[in-house]
């Protein structure tokens, strides 16, 4: 999945929307609009890890393309986009949830300022247990079971009947 992070920081530094794009890339492009800028430097910034990412020239778009390993690598980390006329500084919040690179990784937005990247289960479960009473894994659900959007099973209601009651009925 290729996921595009459009930024306006003509629009105070406001996400305009994320766009997905089914493909085999399994991406994340931070797309930074601006126009009245002079040259603004973009940084990832994880406490006093950094990585410095390409500066854009003046009154353009940037394309900017977060490398793979820094999200496998850091769970919470922030985007830093600086100039030095006009004076600003942006600061855009992300958080990891259980990436794995070989399942799709997707965006949604946490608000206009954080973003929350995380991996969507694909069809490949070759790599995941099969749960057990005493193991976390994987299950099916099956006829009359049902699972909320956050994971809970659970169970149609069974009349359970007795040896003796299921005697009684068949007379």
């Amino acid at each position: 999945m290729k996921n595009f992070v459009i930024i306006n920081l003509n629009n105070g530094g406001s996400c305009e929307y994320i766009e997905k794009i089914a493909d085999e890339d399994n991406i994340v492009i931070l797309q930074i609009l601006f126009d009245n800028f002079n040259s603004p430097t973009f940084s990832l910034v994880d406490g006093s890890d950094s990585l410095n990412l390409a500066a854009a020239e003046e009154n353009q778009k940037r394309d900017i393309e977060i490398p793979k390993d820094w999200i496998q690598q850091h769970k919470n980390f922030h985007l830093e986009v600086i100039d030095i006329v006009p004076n600003i500084e942006y600061e855009f919040s992300f958080i990891t949830e259980a990436i794995n690179i070989k399942s799709n990784i997707l965006v949604r937005p946490g608000s206009s300022t954080d973003f929350i990247i995380y991996s969507a289960v694909n069809n490949n479960y070759s790599d995941l247990p099969i749960a057990t009473r005493s193991k976390i894994g994987a299950v099916i659900v099956g006829k009359g079971l049902d699972v909320t959007t956050s994971g809970i099973l659970s169970g149609e209601e069974i009349e359970i009947l007795t040896n003796l009651q299921i005697e009684n009925l068949l007379k």
